[in-house]
């Protein structure tokens, strides 16, 4: 538990982070047993337990969204995008007894390429799921922010995303009736 205590970042006095790193290029991934025993930890000394799955092994995605009561499901609006969230839709049901309940799908980066966006009622009859955010692309703002090791600024744009995002970190944080709600 000390190594465990080394690499968890309290980020706030309601937010740690366990910053194990990512996933060597060249080197043998660790498995999902391994991560699992990690998981198991970690779920025992907190409450809400969130995973960024983006770079995860298949195993590891498949340990970590069995076991999730709550799934936040990230795409864009581009075709190859939402063809990956609809392969991820339907092993998400296979895995949950054939429900998408507790998946909450995030439309990122929309206005990307304006013209070329696969529309957002194609996109909720494609993967028979509506978006509950959709967020708005806008390059100024987020690379700034990423160049900068900052959270989003106070500005009116920055504001309007994070209101869009508040009801979803509810609903995570204190169950679905926080973003009914919030509604």
């Amino acid at each position: 538990h000390d190594s465990l205590k080394r690499m968890i970042f309290p980020a706030s006095d309601k937010l740690k982070v366990l910053a194990c790193g990512g996933e060597t290029m060249l080197d043998a991934p660790v498995q999902a047993q391994q991560y699992e025993t990690l998981l198991d930890v970690v779920m025992t000394a907190n409450p809400v337990v969130i995973a960024d799955l983006s770079s995860a092994i298949p195993s590891l995605k498949r340990t970590v969204l069995n076991r999730s009561h709550e799934i936040i499901l990230v795409t864009t609006p581009t075709l190859s995008s939402l063809r990956f969230a609809r392969t991820m839709m339907q092993e998400i049901k296979n895995l949950h007894g054939g429900s998408v309940q507790g998946v909450d799908l995030v439309l990122n980066m929309q206005g990307c390429a304006p013209g070329k966006e696969i529309s957002l009622s194609d996109i909720s009859a494609a993967l028979e799921h509506k978006p509950s955010v959709v967020i708005p692309y806008d390059s100024k703002l987020f690379i700034g922010a990423e160049n900068e090791g900052k959270p989003l600024g106070g500005d009116k744009t920055a504001s309007d995303i994070v209101n869009r995002l508040m009801p979803l970190a509810r609903k995570v944080v204190n169950g679905p009736a926080a973003m009914d709600a919030a509604s």
